[in-house]
């Protein structure tokens, strides 16, 4: 799963690379010995987690008069909103889905600024806001905008064996793959001493990739994924399932705001608020 920029050979000038290549003065041995010091009391939760999200046409990575431009990206691209770096569309990530959340999202219309407001955990919300014309739930009170959304805790697996945990947020259109991965989770038997069962979620591998799709209203770019078999490596199942316990007990949280790459313009379907 090579980025977008390494597959290219293409620098991106707006962000600053480091190589993983040892210069020849440096001895592995000694980097190894080493390994951790200075990290002693740091962990996933102080971290900044990077969402996975869709390049739209509309992106500010995408657009070329923002200042938010990344060299290559193109519309349907997989961006990490922390390091940056592109997948393009067809190459797409492999991925370890650990924990799901479902949350109800408040958004301040783009007429009045814009902008994430507030996450609600259950759908009580709803019993304050009318449906608009355009299908979206609006606030009796103050005309913010909810918006259900699924959260995918993931690793993303790399091709040199390691990983980087993630989230894939869903709305509106991009809900219906949602619930087709679901089902796919929930439905998958493996043949165990017992008999049947259903495997954990951080036990199952899929890839991830985009495509265009349109509807009514436009077009756009949405999420289209496959199973690729069970994690078969005990340290990964491993890692994997102390994440999912890390959200479980809420020691990892989504961060839902603009600054963690949560960006309304290209958040769901066409993005159009």
């Amino acid at each position: 799963m090579a980025t977008k920029a390494a597959a290219k050979e293409t620098p991106k000038t707006e962000v600053a690379t480091v190589s993983n290549n040892l210069p020849a003065t440096m001895d592995a041995s000694m980097l190894a010995a080493d390994a951790g010091i200075g990290r002693e009391q740091m962990s996933i939760t102080d971290m900044a987690l990077p969402y996975l999200r869709i390049l739209q046409s509309l992106s500010p990575q995408v657009k070329k008069s923002s200042p938010q431009r990344v060299d290559g990206a193109e519309e349907g691209d997989i961006f990490n909103t922390v390091t940056q770096e592109l997948f393009a569309s067809e190459d797409g990530i492999n991925v370890i889905p650990c924990a799901f959340q479902k949350a109800w999202v408040e958004w301040a219309p783009r007429d009045s600024g814009g902008g994430w407001i507030a996450s609600h955990s259950n759908d009580q919300i709803l019993n304050h806001c009318n449906r608009n014309e355009q299908g979206f739930d609006v606030r009796k009170d103050n005309g913010n905008i909810i918006v259900p959304t699924f959260y995918y805790y993931v690793l993303m697996c790399k091709e040199n064996g390691g990983f980087e945990p993630a989230i894939i947020s869903m709305a509106r259109t991009q809900m219906k793959v949602g619930r087709k991965w679901n089902s796919l989770m929930s439905s998958l038997q493996v043949m165990g001493p017992q008999g049947l069962f259903n495997p954990p979620m951080f036990a199952q591998k899929f890839h991830v990739t985009t495509e265009a799709v349109s509807n009514a209203k436009g077009e756009w770019c949405n999420w289209k994924l496959r199973a690729t078999g069970l994690v078969d490596d005990a340290g990964l199942y491993q890692v994997a399932k102390k994440f999912a316990e890390q959200v479980r007990t809420g020691a990892v949280k989504a961060r839902v705001d603009i600054a963690e790459g949560d960006d309304v313009d290209t958040h769901g379907d066409s993005g159009v608020f």
